[in-house]
């Protein structure tokens, strides 16, 4: 009985530290009159317009300003305030939805952007407000939804420099493997 219950606490830190290794997964979040899938945070807008092509503070940062799209679907080109490629981020407007007047779609990036920016945040525009939403790092695509039609959306980016390490799962792995091959070992 006392080899089993060794075994099955083992067995149970072992689960626990695999759980604990693994990122935390992102989900939709509704922020005001606002949904995003796929994000970690957000904030409601102080103002009522999108400050792009200037600066946006959000979530204790200063994001510089990426693309804006008025429409959905804007893919070629260069985004004429900042320069940078049109392809980097877009949005889409749901099926049968009206481009002009759309209320929830697909927002997309490209993989290099996460090449770019150590951090994104997506800013929906629809009426007198905006929400911002802080993306969970190398997220390419979500949902997104909005009460009114949507004015624009905005894409931010900024590069921290901060590296915050985040457990392996193999050496946590190896390390519960090792717990369990001592104890096997004691109680024999």
């Amino acid at each position: 009985m006392r080899k089993f219950f060794k075994s099955s606490v083992a067995l149970a830190g072992l689960g626990l530290l695999a759980a604990w290794s693994f990122d935390a997964n992102a989900a939709i979040i509704a922020c005001g009159n606002f949904q995003l899938g796929d994000a970690v945070a957000c904030e409601l807008g102080n103002d009522n317009n999108d400050p792009y092509p200037q600066d946006l503070s959000a979530f204790g940062a200063t994001f510089g300003a990426v693309d804006k799209d008025d429409s959905p679907n804007v893919v070629d080109g260069n985004d004429p305030d900042t320069g940078l490629a049109e392809s980097l981020f877009f949005w889409t407007a749901g099926e049968g939805e009206d481009p002009a007047d759309a209320h929830f779609g697909n927002w997309f990036l490209d993989a290099s952007v996460w090449d770019l920016y150590d951090r994104l945040v997506i800013v929906l525009k629809a009426g007198p407000a905006f929400s911002s939403f802080e993306l969970e790092f190398g997220d390419l695509t979500g949902d997104w939804l909005s009460v009114q039609g949507l004015s624009h959306a905005s894409l931010y980016g900024i590069q921290d420099g901060v590296v915050v390490p985040e457990p392996g799962t193999l050496a946590l792995l190896g390390l519960g493997l090792l717990g369990i091959g001592l104890v096997r070992r004691r109680t024999r």
